[in-house]
């Protein structure tokens, strides 16, 4: 019963096919990314997140995932720190000419559970503007480039290998490796 509402339901709301558009024919993404950031109350050192990607495109010009999910433990004064987390993201594409090359914007609220090294807030989260572009190598497989800024709104956040303070931007670029089923 449980399966049979499920089915229906992942149905209902998959999107329509439409030529040109494969993000709408191959609705899910699975991918890989790997992202370099700076934020400049780290004496600019380039930090380092790789990390998994998962969305799904609702509608037509319209997609919503999880990305950059990760995990680390970055040193500090008091001891190790270990992290894990993920952002949420809302993301509004469009298709450039014969419908290979992609442009996306995205909104995205990082967020991360964090313990260790005498933490006093558990939890570490950041408001994040992005853009991007794919590049459909084929219908089912893309490579694409990133830049996001990062604003940092809890006490601290952690990004391998260092603890970025609160108040923070963190400017970020990397690529990505995207499967699309």
């Amino acid at each position: 019963m449980i399966a049979a509402v499920l089915t229906v339901g992942i149905l209902a709301c998959a999107p329509k096919a439409e030529a040109g558009n494969p993000a709408q024919n191959y609705p899910l993404l699975l991918g890989f990314e790997m992202g370099f950031a700076s934020a400049g109350d780290t004496d600019t050192q380039w930090l380092y997140a790789p990390a998994l990607n998962v969305g799904w495109t609702t509608r037509r010009n319209l997609a919503v995932g999880i990305q950059t999910l990760t995990f680390g433990w970055p040193p500090t004064a008091a001891g190790e720190r270990f992290f894990i987390g993920g952002t949420p993201y809302v993301e509004n594409y469009r298709f450039l000419g014969g419908g290979k090359s992609q442009v996306f914007g995205q909104l995205a609220l990082p967020f991360q559970s964090r313990s260790g090294a005498g933490l006093s807030q558990a939890f570490g989260v950041g408001l994040q503007l992005g853009l991007g572009g794919r590049y459909w190598i084929t219908p089912q497989f893309s490579l694409g480039l990133h830049v996001r800024a990062t604003r940092v709104m809890s006490s601290g956040f952690a990004m391998n290998p260092r603890i970025v303070p609160t108040g923070a931007i963190i400017i970020s670029s990397g690529f990505m490796l995207e499967g699309h089923i």
